[in-house]
């Protein structure tokens, strides 16, 4: 919804800004020609970005909140834009932009190409490691000026949200990322990690996933791709029965979605994008606080869905039916699958199972260790970063492990400490920039 008193303040308060931001910008534009963006540290913000910060400013008596959670009535629930005007998109805010062909060739998956890990952050932050997650380069943003949750700043309800990755083996191999929440933002496309280009604007959705040579933006009304993001087509109906999407991934065969709103919690899948399903077994705890934690992965072809407050739900016969376990603490970090194994972590402790019912469990090196965002390559090498509040900035740690166990602290210099990291996913792409 956008109808409430809030979403009227931002509408009148943006309405107010947008014209000077709008002539600022043009003045400075007119003194100094466009700088190339491909590899800039920070891209110049459009005036939907002054927008917001005044938004948030305490005399304006706008609680844009730093809980970090997003609340029931952020975006319109069919993923469109909402109907507050922040001016301009991302698209017109110095956004990535590459090179990659109109038309593309959607030749079979690559097995090879370069191994390649990307960080999704707020503020449309990107980075990328090609060394096996040793270092972390390209590390790139709209506006590094910025600090996130600091004066009422807030980077959860912005156009630069971070809302998720996913990565297509087609073509070389590409990365997709979705931002914006309540503000709109978008979809854009990478063939190396480092240049972007936005593919589809003016959207909030929940999350991304990518299988069955079908690209899936999460939303209560989806919308699909099967052509790697050249075209989306009309929105789908999932059946979401909550008000929104918290999380996207493909798992079992299947893109499932993951929602909540109200205190309930629901789950849909689809193979193809196109036709969904809900399961007929679903507990009540499956998939709470998933936002930000847990996450939806594969073992062994088990859809396997863990939520923030360590309850992990499995199904093996496709999504029809879950199954509730614990996997023995809360808190937990996003979840990854070596495809034999599902690994999730709570401060100290690795939680393991090979279904998804069954958990084991161990201490980790360092043992007050702490991990948010976690993704794994498939040679087996783990790469997180820090978790927790505020642990960004100055405060934000990388790091790497070769068994989920046992983990090393990048050292200063291997990687730049800025905005929150929200997703981390491996992918094989033609080249490394």
């Amino acid at each position: 919804m956008t109808s409430g008193p809030l979403w009227k303040a931002r509408h009148h308060a943006a309405t107010l800004v947008r014209a000077v931001a709008e002539a600022t910008l043009s003045r400075s534009n007119a003194l100094a020609a466009p700088t190339p963006v491909h590899h800039a540290p920070l891209r110049r913000p459009g005036p939907w970005v002054l927008a917001n910060a005044v938004l948030c400013l305490p005399l304006l008596g706008l609680a844009c909140g730093d809980d970090g959670g997003s609340t029931d009535d952020d975006p319109a629930v069919d993923g469109s834009a909402p109907t507050t005007d922040l001016g301009p998109g991302p698209s017109d805010a110095g956004r990535r932009v590459d090179g990659s062909p109109s038309g593309p060739d959607l030749g079979p998956p690559d097995p090879e190409g370069v191994p390649v890990f990307l960080a999704q952050g707020h503020m449309g932050r990107t980075t990328i490691s090609c060394d096996d997650g040793r270092s972390w380069t390209h590390d790139s943003s709209l506006d590094g000026s910025v600090r996130c949750f600091e004066d009422g700043f807030d980077c959860d309800h912005h156009p630069g949200a971070a809302k998720g990755l996913t990565w297509s083996p087609k073509n070389g191999g590409r990365f997709f990322a979705t931002f914006g929440w309540g503000p709109p933002g978008g979809i854009e496309r990478s063939v190396d990690g480092a240049t972007w280009t936005p593919i589809l604007e003016e959207t909030t959705f929940g999350g991304l996933s990518y299988g069955n040579d079908v690209l899936v933006a999460g939303a209560r009304n989806a919308q699909v791709s099967t052509d790697e993001g050249e075209t989306f087509g009309e929105r789908v109906a999932t059946g979401l029965e909550v008000s929104n999407v918290r999380r996207g991934g493909f798992a079992g065969g299947r893109h499932v979605i993951v929602g909540s709103g109200s205190g309930d919690n629901d789950i849909v899948w689809s193979i193809d994008g196109g036709t969904w399903e809900r399961p007929s077994t679903l507990p009540a705890g499956c998939g709470a606080s998933i936002q930000n934690a847990g996450g939806i992965v594969d073992v062994g072809g088990t859809i396997v869905v863990i939520g923030g407050d360590g309850v992990a739900c499995a199904s093996s016969d496709g999504g029809d039916t879950f199954v509730e376990s614990s996997i023995g603490g809360d808190g937990a970090s996003h979840a990854v699958a070596t495809g034999t194994e599902v690994f999730v972590w709570t401060r100290g402790t690795v939680h393991r199972s090979s279904n998804g019912t069954d958990w084991s469990s161990e201490p980790t090196t360092p043992e007050d260790l702490r991990l948010g965002p976690v993704a794994v390559s498939d040679d087996g090498t783990f790469v997180a970063v820090r978790g927790g509040w505020r642990t960004w900035y100055e405060d934000q740690e990388f790091y790497r492990s070769e068994d989920g166990v046992t983990w090393e602290t990048l050292p200063d210099g291997a990687f730049t400490g800025s905005h929150p990291i929200r997703d981390i996913h491996f992918g094989r792409l033609a080249s490394c920039p």
